[in-house]
């Protein structure tokens, strides 16, 4: 039995559809807006929750970060329980993810109860400030190791992506996310995407579209509240790091607008590591280790990219004992173009994209927006 208010806002919406057209469905979903801002309630939510109580849901992901963060807005604003479930099992997001998830509807009871009990114990959050933090804590810390550059540019690439679509949890092949590095293969990506899941970086969480498909496409959320275990890959004996020993600061807003500079930090240029440690490098002379302090890399690590920096222009060296190194404003495009490296980045995109387009050829099936189990 709905309540008149209830009834009011029902009629406002008309049952979702997944095969009505995105216009269509952005017109109703105002309309459902303004129905609900109308609706005469004791407790009135601010707009910005109101807007995000009328957002679409997209199919495949999980609607629970939504839930706490509409729960965190009404309890902030002196909400209770019952307001929190009458508003969101009125709107348009609700209604939404009830048609189109195959979940029980125990478990959306019990996905809506929850996360207003998460609610009482969790901070709310920003995402416009937590990806950044988040994304300078990943360009900050020790990543050594044979796999330390190749997972931390994973990281990096996945945080990207999560600032781009404005989210910390989501449905992506190791495909789609090795276009976002420096030219590494999808088996590459397949492999950090593991690592980053054993170090606490990343979750990977069940897929609720449950699709019978062998592709490579997993869901992931990742960890906000990650910080450096001081140690991402044990470095080796006697390698001491102190803990400042990352004096650069990195910015996420300013994304992937370095035109050139992938190629030549890619596999076939002079690799991921000389580039950390060509960021950090000035003009003040450092040694080796100061170099490896600020770059979050072993001392062998430093020695060998500073040297291959100096080899290619790149660097400049004082002898001595230690000897101390300095950066050298070389166009990095020219050197790109002597290594035969240029375009290499584009390249590797165009083959990975390739191969997506041969698989949604060959496997249909499996790129369908539903797949049958039968």
């Amino acid at each position: 039995m709905h309540s008149p208010m209830s009834e009011a806002l029902i009629e406002a919406k008309p049952e979702p559809t997944h095969h009505r057209d995105r216009a269509s469905r952005r017109t109703e979903a105002e309309s459902f807006r303004t129905a609900m801002q109308s609706a005469l309630l004791e407790f009135e939510p601010d707009q910005r929750t109101v807007d995000l109580l009328g957002q679409e849901h997209h199919h495949g992901t999980w609607i629970g970060p939504r839930l706490l963060d509409i729960a965190n807005r009404i309890r902030n604003q002196g909400g209770s329980e019952d307001d929190y479930r009458r508003w969101v099992m009125s709107s348009y997001l609700w209604r939404d993810y009830t048609s189109s998830t195959s979940d029980s509807a125990a478990a959306q009871r019990r996905t809506l109860a929850s996360s207003w009990d998460k609610s009482e114990t969790s901070l709310p959050f920003d995402l416009a400030d937590a990806l950044p933090a988040l994304y300078d804590r990943i360009a900050s810390a020790l990543w050594v190791g044979r796999s330390g550059s190749r997972n931390r540019e994973v990281a990096l690439a996945f945080v990207r992506f999560c600032w781009e679509h404005n989210c910390f949890t989501r449905t992506i092949s190791s495909y789609e996310l090795s276009k976002r590095t420096a030219g590494l293969s999808p088996a590459t990506v397949g492999r950090a995407l593991l690592d980053l899941i054993n170090l606490g970086l990343l979750f990977k969480i069940e897929r609720t579209d449950r699709r019978a498909s062998k592709r490579s496409t997993c869901r992931y959320q990742v960890n906000l509240r990650w910080t450096d275990p001081k140690s991402v890959l044990k470095p080796p004996k006697g390698n001491h790091v102190t803990e400042a020993r990352n004096t650069c600061k990195y910015s996420l807003p300013h994304l992937r607008d370095n035109a050139g500079q992938d190629d030549l930090w890619s596999s076939r240029g002079l690799g991921l590591t000389a580039g950390r440690v060509y960021v950090v490098l000035a003009d003040e002379p450092a040694t080796v280790r100061e170099i490896s302090e600020r770059a979050g890399v072993s001392d062998g690590q430093a020695r060998r990219a500073v040297a291959k920096l100096a080899d290619h222009a790149l660097a400049g060296t004082i002898p001595g004992r230690p000897a101390r190194y300095f950066k050298v404003e070389t166009p990095l495009y020219a050197i790109a173009d002597m290594l035969g490296c240029a375009g290499y980045v584009d390249h590797v995109i165009d083959q990975t994209e390739a191969r997506q387009q041969a698989n949604r050829i060959g496997y249909p099936s499996a790129y369908s927006r539903r797949s049958t189990t039968a």
